[in-house]
C-alpha cells in the first residue's frame, strides 16, 4: 500500500472517472414512481391471431402483480397477457395495457389484413438463443411445401452479431421445418418477423426477442469478456476513498431458457490506494442475472487476495446493448466506478499486440495530482523501440500540474516492451519508459502496467506498480491505421478532467463541429460548445474557427494531430490521436484547465434522432446543494426512446446508481416529467427526472445507433453515452 502518500479529498479521485466509458428486478433499493414498461411495444398482428406481452415493473413492492387491459377491437387475458386480434382490421389500432400499483404502461398494436396462411404460435415471445418451432395451416388444414424466411430471408440472416460491439442487426435463422432459432442479442424493434411462403400463399407472424442468461455468452452456453472500470472507494475507516481501478476478463456460462448464469473462471488486475496492487487475482467464481425486457443484469465475482484488508468479492450492474458489448459499474458500498464489457477474441491471443497503437492513461502522479496522457507507438515483437529522431512513431502528450510547465508535447523519447505470451484471460504485461515520465516518477525506471486484449485491435490497461515514486493510471489502447488518418465531416467529442484552482475541481467539455478538409489539415467551420465544472458552466457556445492539424515537421509523429476549437472565450487544444474505428483519443494540452482525457467520434452522414431501447452510462462528481462535500456517482441503465409528432420522447427508463453519497440505488424513469429534445445541428438537450431528482444533459449525435452526453446540472458534473439496444 502507499501508505506516504498524504491525505486527499475524494473529489479528487472521483474527477478522475468522468472520461471512463469511451452500458427480473436488479439489486439495490428502489425509490421513486413504479414505472412498467410493455413488451413489444408495438407489434403487427393478424386478424384473429394472437400476441403475448410482457411487463417489466420497476419500483414498487416486488413480486409485483400486473392486470392487463385492452382498448380497441381486441381481447386480452387479464392475467397471462394474451391478446387476441378482433375478426376485422379496426379503423384504429388497439392499445394494450399493463397496470401495477397504481402505475400503467402500453403498447400500440396493429391489427392487419387477414393471411392466406396462418403461423403458430402467433407473436411468441422467444428468449435470446432459444429454439421456438412454427408451423403454417391455410384454413386449418397443414400445408406441404413451405419455404420459412426471417425478415424476408430465406433460412435467416445470423443467430450471433460478429466481432466486438458488432451494429449488423442479426434476426435469427430458421431451419427448412420452421424450427427457429432466436439470435443471443434482441434486434431492431425487438422482433424477428417469420414468414411463410407455399405457392402464391404467404403468413406473418412477428417473434419477439428477450434477454437471457445465453445474452452474456459468446456461442449461447459459454463466453469469455474483458472487463474494465475505474473509480474510487468510498470512505470509511479504513479507505480514504483513493482510485479504485480494475480491469481483467471473466468466464461465463448461461442458457437460454434461464435469466441466471455463473461466472465460471477469470482474473482481474486491481490497482488501489486504499487496498494496495493485485495483480492477477484468480476470480474463484460468481453469478449472474439478466432481466429479459432490458438487458441490465447484477453480477457477483468471488476472488483469491493476498492483500489486507482482503477484496474477495465484487458486485456489478451492468446493461447489455448486444452479446458482444455492455457498460457496467461497480455496486456495493466497498467502491463505485464505471467502465465496460466486451466479449474477447481468444484466438487472437497468440498474437498479442502488433502493429501501430494509440492509448491514453488518466489518473494520479506521485504527489496525489490529476495526470491524464495519451499517445501512440509501434509494437514490434515484444518492444516499443526508441524512435528515430528524424522519422518518429512514438510519442505522447501528458499534462501533470504539478509541474510548471504542465503541459509536455510530443515526447518522442517514449520507448517499451511488453509481454509477447499472453495467458489464456489476455493478459499480458506493458513497460513504458521516457524523458517526461522519468521527471515526473523521479526515476529512471519504467511505469508497469498489466493488459488485457480484447482483440488485437482493443485492450485495456491498469498501472499495477506499487511504490510512491509512480502514479496510479488506467487507460485504453487501440490500434491506429498504417499512415495517418483524420476523421472527416462531422465530429462529436466529450472529455473529462480537473478545471483547476486546487486541482480537484470536476470538468467536462462536449461539442460538435464541421470540418472541411485539405490533404491532412482541416478547418473548423462551425459548431456549438458545452463547457460545466464545478465553478460554471458554458452552455451552446458557438465556435467560430480552429484547426484539425498533423503535423509532418521533423520530430514529429505522423499519426498525432493538434485539434483547436475556438470560440468567445479563447482557444481549446487537444493532442488527438487517431483510432483504427474512426475515434480520435484526446487529451487537453492548452493552459486552461489542469488537463483532461475524452474521445472524438466521426458522424455518420447525417446523424438521425435517437428511437428505440439505449443502454446509457454516466459517470462523474455530484455535490450537495450547499456544495459543501462532493463524492463520485456512476449510473447504467436503460432508456427507451419514441417518437411523438416527428420528436423524440422518453418512453421508458430505468438507471441503477451508485454515490460515494448514498450507495446503490436503482432509479426508475418518470416519463411524465422528462424530456428528450429534438437534435438542432446534432445537438439537443434532456431531462431524465427519477425519484432522486433530475439527470440534465446536453447530447451530441454519433449515429443512429450512438450518442454521447454531458451532465449540465448545477451539482453534478458527468459525462455518458447512448448505446442502442434494439
Amino acid at each position: 500500500m502507499r501508505t506516504s502518500h498524504r491525505l486527499f479529498a475524494p473529489i479528487a479521485v472521483a474527477i478522475l472517472t468522468i472520461f471512463g466509458v469511451v452500458g427480473c428486478s436488479s439489486s439495490g433499493n428502489s425509490t421513486g414512481p413504479v414505472t412498467v414498461t410493455v413488451s413489444p411495444s408495438n407489434p403487427s398482428v393478424a386478424v384473429g391471431q394472437m400476441q403475448t406481452f410482457t411487463a417489466n415493473v420497476v419500483g414498487g413492492t416486488t413480486p409485483a402483480t400486473v392486470t392487463w387491459s385492452v382498448t380497441g377491437a381486441g381481447t386480452i387475458d387479464s392475467s397471462t397477457g394474451v391478446y387476441t386480434a378482433p375478426m376485422s382490421v379496426p379503423a384504429t389500432p388497439d392499445t394494450v395495457m399493463a397496470m401495477s400499483q397504481g402505475s400503467t404502461g402500453s403498447a400500440i398494436v396493429n391489427v392487419t389484413a387477414s393471411q392466406t396462411l396462418q403461423i403458430s404460435p402467433s407473436g411468441p415471445i422467444v428468449p435470446a438463443g432459444a429454439s421456438q418451432a412454427f408451423t403454417a395451416t391455410a384454413a386449418g388444414n397443414p400445408v406441404g411445401s413451405i419455404t420459412w424466411q426471417v425478415n424476408g430471408i430465406p433460412g435467416g440472416d445470423c443467430s450471433v452479431p460478429s466481432g466486438n460491439n458488432a451494429t449488423t442487426p442479426c434476426h435469427g435463422t430458421i431451419s427448412p421445418t420452421g424450427m427457429f432459432t432466436a439470435p443471443l442479442s434482441p434486434p431492431p424493434g425487438q422482433a424477428a418477423v417469420i414468414t411463410a411462403l407455399s405457392g402464391t400463399d404467404t403468413g406473418t407472424t412477428s417473434a419477439t426477442i428477450q434477454y437471457s442468461s445465453a445474452s452474456f455468452t459468446s456461442n449461447g452456453s459459454t463466453g469469455q469478456y474483458a472487463i474494465q472500470y475505474s473509480g474510487s472507494a468510498f470512505p470509511s475507516a479504513i479507505a480514504q476513498g483513493g482510485p479504485f481501478n480494475l480491469v481483467g476478463s471473466i468466464s461465463t456460462s448461461g442458457a437460454s431458457n434461464q435469466n441466471t448464469g455463473n461466472i465460471t473462471g477469470g482474473e482481474v488486475d486491481i490497482s488501489t490506494f486504499d487496498f494496495g496492487i493485485s495483480p492477477a487475482t484468480a476470480i474463484t467464481g460468481g453469478q449472474y442475472t439478466i432481466n429479459p425486457q432490458d438487458g441490465r443484469g447484477s453480477m457477483t465475482i468471488t476472488m483469491t487476495s493476498s492483500n489486507t484488508p482482503s477484496i474477495t468479492s465484487l458486485t456489478l450492474q451492468f446493461v447489455l446493448t448486444t452479446n458482444q458489448h455492455g457498460l457496467v459499474i461497480e455496486f456495493d458500498t466497498l467502491a463505485t466506478g464505471s467502465g465496460t464489457i466486451d466479449a474477447q477474441n481468444t484466438s487472437s491471443f497468440t498474437g498479442s499486440l502488433a502493429g501501430n497503437y494509440v492509448f491514453s492513461y488518466s489518473g494520479l502522479d506521485p504527489t496525489l495530482v490529476p495526470m491524464f496522457g495519451a499517445g501512440a507507438f509501434t509494437a514490434n515483437g515484444g518492444s516499443i523501440p526508441v524512435s528515430p529522431t528524424n522519422a518518429p512513431t512514438n510519442t505522447q502528450d501528458i499534462v501533470d500540474a504539478a509541474f510548471d510547465p504542465a503541459v509536455f508535447t510530443n515526447d518522442v523519447t517514449l520507448s517499451g516492451f511488453y509481454t509477447t505470451a499472453i495467458d489464456a484471460n489476455g493478459r499480458g504485461t506493458l513497460s513504458m519508459s521516457s524523458t517526461t515520465l522519468n521527471t515526473i516518477t523521479t526515476t529512471t525506471a519504467p511505469i508497469n502496467f498489466s493488459f488485457y486484449m480484447i482483440d488485437q485491435t482493443h485492450a485495456v490497461m491498469v498501472e499495477t506498480d506499487s511504490t510512491v515514486t509512480t502514479p496510479l493510471l488506467f487507460g485504453q489502447i487501440y490500434s491506429a491505421p498504417a499512415s495517418p488518418t483524420a476523421l472527416a465531416s462531422g465530429i462529436a467529442f466529450t472529455a473529462g478532467g480537473s478545471s483547476g484552482g486546487n486541482n480537484f475541481n470536476p470538468y467536462v467539455i462536449g461539442g460538435v463541429f464541421g470540418l472541411t478538409t485539405n490533404a491532412t489539415n482541416s478547418s473548423i467551420t462551425s459548431g456549438l460548445l458545452d463547457i460545466n465544472t464545478s465553478g460554471g458552466s458554458q452552455v451552446a457556445t458557438a465556435i467560430t474557427g480552429g484547426t484539425y492539424t498533423n503535423s509532418l515537421a521533423s520530430g514529429n509523429v505522423p499519426g498525432r494531430f493538434t485539434l483547436s476549437i475556438t470560440n468567445s472565450k479563447g482557444t481549446i487544444e487537444f493532442g488527438a490521436y487517431t483510432t483504427s474505428i474512426n475515434t480520435a483519443l484526446l487529451v487537453q494540452i492548452d493552459t486552461n484547465t489542469d488537463g483532461s482525457t475524452g474521445t472524438a467520434y466521426q458522424q455518420s452522414s447525417p446523424p438521425t434522432n435517437l428511437t428505440g431501447a439505449f443502454a446509457t452510462n454516466l459517470t462523474g462528481v455530484a455535490s450537495n446543494k450547499q456544495k459543501t462535500f462532493s463524492f463520485e456517482q456512476d449510473a447504467t441503465g436503460e432508456v427507451v426512446l419514441a417518437t411523438n409528432s416527428g420528436a423524440p420522447v422518453i418512453n421508458s427508463g430505468t438507471l441503477d446508481l451508485n454515490s460515494g453519497a448514498s450507495g446503490p440505488v436503482t432509479l426508475p424513469i418518470n416519463p411524465a416529467k422528462s424530456t428528450f429534445g429534438t437534435p438542432a445541428g446534432n445537438r439537443g438537450t434532456a431531462v431524465l427526472s427519477t425519484g432522486s431528482g433530475p439527470f440534465s444533459i446536453t447530447y451530441y449525435l454519433v449515429s443512429p445507433t450512438t450518442a454521447l452526453f454531458i451532465d449540465t446540472d448545477s451539482t453534478r458534473v458527468a459525462n455518458g453515452i447512448f448505446l442502442d439496444q434494439f
